[in-house]
């Protein structure tokens, strides 16, 4: 029995091949598994995008770095309820499957894990919790977080 379904639009993208080679989310990878995987996703369409965020940043220099990068508007809150609103309207704004490519995390993973681990703790649970949410998922975004790990 089907208990509820998320209706995808004909143009989506799975990735799938790539993804299984990465194994679970969130997805921690070196820079050589990043490159051949930023490598296939762009060859099945997806769009890539790169967030930089400073060695060893702070959570605001995360969601800064994610607002720049995602073009989120001017009144972005810069915390993370607001995150999530204007990621909603990212993700919706087109078809085109993207893959972020972020890279700096692993230094605040050093500096202060329990920062680090809520920043992918809410990347991951806002993907998850609009995917869900929205009938119509038009845009597939994959999170690629690249380091030292």
């Amino acid at each position: 029995m089907v208990v509820g379904a998320r209706r995808r639009l004909a143009g989506w993208v799975d990735g799938a091949d790539v993804l299984a080679a990465l194994g679970e989310r969130p997805y921690l990878v070196d820079e050589s598994t990043a490159q051949t995987a930023v490598e296939r996703f762009v060859a099945a369409g997806f769009v890539r995008l790169d967030v930089d965020v400073p060695k060893g940043g702070s959570e605001l220099d995360v969601l800064q770095a994610l607002a720049r990068t995602y073009d989120f508007p001017d009144w972005f809150g810069e915390n993370w309820p607001a995150y999530t609103d204007c990621y909603s309207d990212f993700v919706v704004a087109s078809e085109e499957p993207v893959v972020t490519v972020m890279r700096g995390l692993d230094g605040m993973h050093r500096r202060d894990l329990r920062q680090f681990m809520r920043c992918v703790m809410e990347l991951e649970t806002t993907a998850e919790f609009i995917s869900v949410l929205k009938p119509v998922v038009p845009r597939r975004v994959v999170n690629l977080y690249v380091g030292a790990w």
